[in-house]
Formats: structure tokens, sequence, C-alpha cells
């Protein structure tokens, strides 16, 4: 069943110093067998106005998948310990980059999940950031299908 969702994430990216951000958005949250989806709408400024971008967590038995549904369309996979391939669409050309998997935690404790993503971001064999993603949803209140 698909219930209402407060969805607080909190991100740590230390390429050339750290810089932190923190959005809280609501949204909903799924669990479906043994998969738990997670969606919220989060905005993007971009040169000319402010961009409304659905976010999508997919948290599967040893894969956590976070897709960004905007112009470039971003689909990153994280298995912990691996090397997976993403890509990221610029007005240049697309970027091919490794994302490295160091952490992953998940802990469901009543009507709250937490998920600990840590990964290192790559591109051939330099490491260009390191980032941690701290992710709080907190069930609401159920939502109608």
């Amino acid at each position: 069943m698909k219930k209402e969702a407060k969805i607080t994430v909190n991100t740590r990216n230390s390429n050339m110093g750290n810089s932190d951000f923190s959005v809280v958005s609501f949204g909903s949250l799924e669990e479906i067998d043994d998969c738990i989806l997670i969606e919220y709408e989060d905005v993007s400024p971009n040169e000319t106005h402010e961009t409304m971008i659905k976010n999508t967590i997919k948290i599967a038995p040893g894969q956590v998948d976070i897709i960004k549904d905007d112009a470039e369309g971003t689909h990153m996979i994280f298995i912990m310990g691996e090397n997976t391939v993403s890509y990221y669409s610029t007005p240049y050309g697309i970027l091919e980059f490794s994302v490295h998997t160091t952490k992953i935690s998940i802990k469901k404790n009543g009507d709250e999940l937490r998920l600990l993503l840590c990964y290192g971001i790559q591109i051939e064999s330099d490491i260009l950031s390191k980032v941690r993603i701290d992710l709080k949803v907190k069930e609401v209140n159920n939502v109608k299908a």
C-alpha cells in the first residue's frame, strides 16, 4: 500500500571542500514484495527558471537505485563494494562516470526508514567526489492508490 511520507535528504559532497545541503519534501513510500519505493519531487534551479524533478529511490536486496526524472534522466545504481556506470547529459554531450559504493545501511523502525549511502564518483580512475546521503522517510498517513 502506498503511504504518504515526509522525506528528508541530507547530502555531503566532498569535492574541493565539503558542501552540505538538505531537501525536505513530501512524497510516497511503498513496499512491493522485497522492494521499497520512495518517490518525491524537489526543485532544481536552472539558468532561467526552477524545474520540478521527480525522484525515485528503489531499495532492493543488495542494491539501491536513484532515478532523477529530469532533462538529464540520471539513473545511478549502488551495489556495495562495486563500481557501476552511469551517464549524465550536459549541453556539450553525455558524461560517463563510475559510482563506487562504500556503504549501504538500511534501518526500518516502525513508521520510519533510514538509508545511509556512501559512494565515490569517478571518471576514468580519478575520484571526483565522495558523497554521503542520509535519507530519512517518515510515514504521515495513507494515500489512496
